[in-house]
């Protein structure tokens, strides 16, 4: 079945033919370069960046210097100058005739005047493969942290959950002074650190963090490297800031942060306390913003999930009624100049109170069924995570070691009424995992190199639910009413995954073979019993889930690389074998044992066609499995109101399809990108959800059938010289086509999404600045059984900043939220701040939500449902803050 569906796509022959028939080009002559770098004492100098530059300053080949400091390179046209960079060294850029082949190049320390070629203007400056901001060109006065300059800055994106993305790339780390103090969790530092204390972002594109794979495998992601002012380096800093206030309800608020600072040669530390009930979440911040796909383990999702508190883009302290307390320290000691030793611990417990109406229906072909709650929801949840990681990263071996183990907990109490029927509702689950991830990189020789990657895990994930009063008598307890209904609910998962990784150079390309064995079992057991039931409780019906599914898959993937000027490729075929056990001792007894061979290519090309225009086309087939979660048979409850439950084992592919057109000019702050893609899904099963006295209930049925779902993206960032200012805008279009079977008919239906988004902020001159963010977003639903579904929200926030003096900020924020359809509903809030600053200290008076809004209402439509929702905000409140810099 696998192998067939990939034959029928004959298109992708002629795709793989047409690109390798690209890659066998020969060049009629060949430039030969060799040298070394030596430091000011002339000692060698490894890993230093070599790189040969066309006319334009573009990038048209690199590599790195060995343990000796040597470099050699074969070009297949002559380049126009070499380019020399080192972390701490004065870069060097040498027109090429007046380098010899065989030279020995010096690099002296950064604090060195050297006479070089240089691409620059006042705020930004390339440099080889390395472009630089100048912070304090991009910084407003009202900027608090890096986050908040990193967003005015061309070319990068900071997301609301801190993720960095570079030209639509989320990037692939985050240094401090060219270190990794932070790891995955960099938004701590980027929120929490002082736009003062930064005095250059460097983007290193194409950035390869390991050394020993320099000039071997290509990296089509950036890295940023944050390069601190004189005053910060080499000394203890922080804040400490305390504030406390009132509002309208006569509630006490506070808010406090303890930061404290040290970034040295040897040892770097951030280490962080912040607590407050004023609606600024913290938890993001703790959430990693980095995934690196060779050291990442999927986490198990909780199949009891908890009521979300989502304000749609609405900014949470309009909203969040929370408590949060927040603890974390990251610590990290370099051994030596290769390697170092990174510890770090994070505590998090946060407490959130949400009042509501909502109205959810739920669209059948002969009917609409509606639900209508009024809620109170108290959530709480808390978080303990340790990490230590040690690595070496040498030019001639790599090895990285993480061990982390966490503990997860989340609860939420509901209580509410269902159709003017008083509830109440308890939602938990519990995360408990320990793993191992272990890296390793030997280069053998210049021409061949190994690698090794072993990931192991064991995580258990116990999960509740209850109700009162008992919910479906009639289903469960023979009809009479009963007094509260539990579900207790675990799965256990075991996972390892071990990867070879044998790579030689033949000629231009780099041709290897991925070897593995990977193993990972679950285990899923779930039972309901109730309060105040009769005999036989539950007896009409099996609730009982008790099953292990273990899959061992041997798998290898021959791979290619290329690489000829601005022409880059990288092409895989992995091949799997999955031996699957499927054990089942609940009432439907099961053993099943089956085999599944999957043939999964893909085909990644970078094509720099100048120095501003790169194409970036990708193409792959992947095979989706299920886990345990879609295989258990009997009913499982999700809330008071929804059940669902798996089926027969069922693999489906999709065909991904990408293709991204990039310019940027980073000289004149354009950075603009064009992306579309789409993906074709092959299915033998449909989600059946049908209602049985007032029961959503959902599984999976034989239906084979195919979903389309494709989407075009678009975002552009500029930088004027004016006023420092910075406008970006992006655009979005996502069409899904899909179907479900409702009842007994299959219902196809489709989803069509624009969204249009813009940031600006300008300083027309020292006493002013204005910044602020636009979001329309228009969401229809179709199918044949219901006219169509609108939702349209328009999302507004200005603020206007004044400077009367060096000593004193005033802000006027405003916010303006629409909801057009299906009902008209908008809120305006208005702020105000003012502060009075006299270094090294700070007082701020704050009043949010100036008018007291409190209600309003929209909706959101997904999967033929739409969900209304009439949503308390947060009163009106005043705050005193200072703050003391150390």
């Amino acid at each position: 079945m696998t192998f067939k569906r990939i034959m029928k796509n004959k298109f992708w022959l002629l795709f793989v033919s047409l690109f390798l028939g690209l890659t066998f080009q020969v060049s009629a002559q060949s430039f030969r370069y060799e040298g070394k770098v030596v430091d000011e004492q002339h000692r060698p100098l490894s890993d230093v960046s070599v790189s040969f530059l066309r006319s334009n300053r573009s990038i048209d080949h690199f590599t790195f210097t060995d343990a000796e400091g040597k470099f050699a390179m074969a070009l297949d046209r002559e380049p126009s100058f070499l380019s020399l960079s080192f972390l701490g060294y004065a870069p060097q850029i040498i027109p090429i005739q007046d380098f010899t082949s065989g030279k020995t190049v010096q690099l002296l320390p950064a604090d060195f005047k050297l006479q070089e070629v240089k691409v620059k203007s006042n705020r930004v400056s390339i440099q080889s493969d390395t472009l630089s901001y100048l912070v304090s060109g991009f910084r407003m006065p009202q900027d608090r942290s890096i986050a908040d300059v990193l967003k005015k800055m061309p070319g990068l994106e900071v997301l609301p959950n801190g993720t960095i993305r570079f030209e639509d790339k989320n990037i692939s780390k985050l240094y401090i002074e060219g270190m990794d103090l932070m790891g995955n969790n960099y938004a701590l530092a980027t929120n929490n650190l002082s736009g003062k204390a930064v005095k250059k972002v460097e983007i290193l594109r194409n950035h390869q963090q390991i050394a020993a794979l320099r000039g071997k495998n290509f990296s089509e992601q950036a890295a940023i490297n944050l390069v601190l002012e004189d005053e910060v380096r080499f000394a203890l800093s922080g804040s400490l800031e305390g504030g406390g206030g009132v509002n309208d309800s006569r509630n006490g608020l506070w808010d406090l942060r303890a930061l404290s600072l040290y970034f040295g040669r040897k040892h770097q530390n951030l280490s962080l306390y912040k607590t407050n009930n004023i609606g600024m979440p913290v938890a993001e911040e703790l959430q990693p913003q980095i995934r690196d796909l060779e050291l990442s383990l999927s986490e198990t999702d909780p199949l009891i999930r908890l009521p979300r508190i989502d304000g749609n883009h609405i900014d949470e302290k309009h909203y969040l009624d929370n408590r949060d307390h927040l603890a974390a320290t990251h610590h990290l000691y370099r051994l030596n100049p290769e390697s170092q030793l990174r510890t770090q611990f994070h505590y998090l417990h946060s407490d959130q109170k949400q009042e509501n109406e909502t109205t959810t229906q739920y669209f059948y072909p002969d009917q609409t069924v509606i639900y209508r709650e009024q809620n109170t929801i108290d959530g709480s949840s808390g978080q303990l995570k340790g990490e230590v990681t040690f690595e070496r990263n040498a030019h001639r071996s790599f090895i990285k070691n993480i061990l982390d183990g966490s503990w997860q907990k989340s609860q939420a109490d509901q209580h509410f009424h269902m159709n003017q029927k008083p509830m109440y509702q308890r939602l938990g689950n519990t995360r408990r995992q320990l793993s191992n991830r272990l890296q390793l990189v030997l280069p053998l020789n210049e021409k061949h190199l190994f690698k090794l990657i072993s990931l192991n895990r064991i995580e258990e994930m116990p999960q509740q639910l209850t109700v009162t009063p008992g919910i479906f008598p009639e289903l469960l307890n023979q009809g009479s009413a009963y007094t509260s209904f539990q579900q207790h609910l675990k799965i256990i998962t075991g996972t390892t995954r071990n990867t070879t990784d044998w790579q030689f150079k033949l000629f231009r390309f780099y041709v290897g073979t991925r070897l593995g064995i990977d193993y990972t079992q679950e285990r899923l057991t779930s039972g309901i019993c109730g309060t105040g039931t009769k005999e036989g409780f539950a007896s009409n019906a099996d609730f009982t889930n008790h099953l292990t599914f273990g899959d061992l898959r041997l798998h290898a993937s021959p791979h290619l690389q290329y690489q000829k000027g601005g022409f880059r490729m990288n092409l895989s075929v992995p091949i799997s074998l999955h031996r699957y056990r499927l054990k089942d001792q609940s009432a439907e007894k099961r053993d099943q044992r089956f085999t599944r061979t999957f043939v999964e290519p893909a085909l990644q090309v970078n094509y720099e066609m100048n120095a501003f225009w790169s194409l970036l086309p990708t193409v792959m087939y992947r095979y989706q499995t299920p886990s345990i979660q879609q295989l258990y048979t009997q009913y499982l409850f999700t809330q008071y109101r929804e059940a669902s439950k798996g089926t027969s084992f069922e693999t489906f592919g999709q065909l991904i399809t990408t293709l991204t057109l990039k310019f940027n000019n980073p000289m004149n702050g354009w950075f603009w990108s064009l992306t579309g893609n789409l993906i074709r899904g092959d299915h033998d099963q449909v989600a059946k959800t049908q209602q049985q006295d007032g029961l959503h209930a959902t599984e999976m049925v034989d239906y084979p059938h195919h979903t389309l779902q494709w989407t075009c993206r678009t975002r552009l960032s500029k930088t004027f010289s004016f006023w420092k200012t910075f406008v970006g805008l992006t655009a979005q279009y996502l069409e899904n086509r899909r179907k479900l079977m409702l009842e007994e008919e299959v219902v196809p239906y489709q989803t069509q999404s624009v969204t249009v988004s813009g940031n600006y902020a300008l300083q027309p001159n020292r006493y002013l600045s204005i910044e602020g963010t636009e979001r329309f977003s228009h969401t229809t639903l179709s199918s044949g059984i219901l006219p169509d579904s609108y939702a349209i929200h328009l999302n507004n926030r200005i603020d206007v900043n004044v400077f009367p003096s060096p000593h004193w900020k005033f802000q006027w924020g405003h916010a303006w939220y629409l909801n057009y359809k299906p009902t008209h509903s908008s809120i305006y809030f208005m702020n105000g701040s003012l502060t009075y600053t006299a270094q090294p200290y700070s007082i701020e008076l704050v009043a949010n939500n100036i008018l007291n809004k409190r209600m309003y209402l929209q909706n959101t439509l997904h999967a033929l449902t739409e969900r209304t929702v009439n949503q308390q905000f947060r009163p009106r409140e005043f705050l005193v803050k200072v703050s003391c810099l150390f």
